[in-house]
């Protein structure tokens, strides 16, 4: 076992660099995983950037109870990672992520059908796994049910959290999550009757936004409030106005979390109003929405302000999906306010 054992963490290290460098993950989101033998997998640690990972830090686990030796923790997903290879003794591989337009489209709670320029990768439908609060059981019976029931299918959402891709092999399933992600865009886009994002965004506008003849603006057009500059004195600031941020502050109205990532990161809202008003907005939270004009993302440092930026982008594209097809639904408060108590007490303070 110790040949293939040493093989499976070299796949598992070399899989999580060529995922950073295509765009599927990014920090520490996500987690891999490769089986060893019929008892065993190993899994990337928890906590820790791929680009500082290395073959001795990936976890060697039993598959029938997630039982580990050492000390260095596995991926809280683990029993996501450990059901796939309990149920489908064909995959070798698993990868987990939280890519962009799979996980906007898991927030709708439904699964759909792969346009045919995927299907050879994919199959004919692509299942949404029930929805289960980050890292816990429950989550992990839900993506268990899903693998169990579409024995047929290569790739999995798993709502209003993220996506699953498995294979034969480490190629097999980078390939299929590659794909997932194409066939998702264009699932969004068919549900939504459009084209492109931005096609998508004007969409929203046309509809939502009361305002008549919205001209969006920049914070270069605004006067910044003292209150608001002297925030950068202990955080990093983002004053982000890229567009879909734009159009969903526009309307003037808080938005709750649709995905459990915003929820952690950002808060259990995301509220909106104007610019005087952003210290305000931002209290208990890392960003606020500044009508018209885009949103504030605070971190301790840039690294961390962009993770919140990235993720704010994220719940805006979702809001706007939920909006236009009038289907899915936020999370519940008491949800929101658990990963986010546990988040700001236990996972952001991990080391990578």
């Amino acid at each position: 076992m110790d040949e293939r054992l040493q093989k499976a963490r070299e796949l598992v290290v070399e899989a999580g660099l060529k995922l950073v460098r295509s765009g599927l993950v990014t920090r520490t989101w996500g987690n891999i995983s490769a089986r060893v033998s019929d008892a065993h997998f190993v899994v990337t640690p928890k906590g820790r950037a791929y680009d500082t990972l290395k073959p001795s830090d990936i976890v060697l686990m039993k598959i029938d109870d997630c039982s580990y030796e050492g000390d260095i923790k596995p991926s809280s997903e683990k029993g996501i990672h450990a059901a796939v290879y309990k149920y489908r003794k064909d995959v070798n591989f698993v990868i987990h992520t939280h890519q962009l337009n799979a996980s906007i489209l898991s927030v709708l709670g439904e699964g759909f059908n792969v346009a045919k320029e995927e299907r050879s990768l994919l199959g004919d439908y692509v299942p949404n796994a029930a929805y289960g609060i980050s890292s816990t059981k429950k989550l992990a019976r839900n993506a268990a049910k899903a693998i169990r029931d579409n024995p047929e299918s290569t790739a999995f959402l798993l709502r209003s959290h993220g996506a699953l891709s498995v294979g034969a092999s480490m190629e097999e399933a980078f390939n299929r999550a590659f794909a997932l992600e194409r066939a998702a865009e264009k699932e969004i886009y068919r549900l939504t009757d459009v084209g492109s994002f931005e096609e998508l965004r004007n969409k929203y506008i046309r509809e939502f936004v009361e305002e008549v003849n919205f001209t969006p603006k920049s914070f270069a057009d605004i006067s910044i409030p003292e209150d608001v500059t002297a925030l950068s004195k202990s955080q990093h600031i983002i004053y982000d106005d890229s567009p879909d941020l734009v159009a969903v502050s526009a309307t003037g109205k808080t938005i709750y979390p649709y995905i459990d990532d915003v929820a952690q990161i950002v808060g259990v809202s995301v509220r909106s109003g104007k610019i005087e008003e952003a210290v305000k907005n931002l209290k208990g939270r890392s960003a606020a929405l500044v009508k018209g004009v885009g949103a504030l993302c605070l971190g301790v440092n840039e690294y961390e302000a962009q993770a919140v930026a990235m993720i704010l982008h994220k719940q805006c594209l979702a809001a706007m999906l939920v909006a236009l097809t009038k289907k899915g639904r936020s999370l519940g408060q008491i949800d929101s306010w658990l990963q986010r108590i546990v988040y700001t007490r236990k996972y952001s303070k991990l080391k990578g």
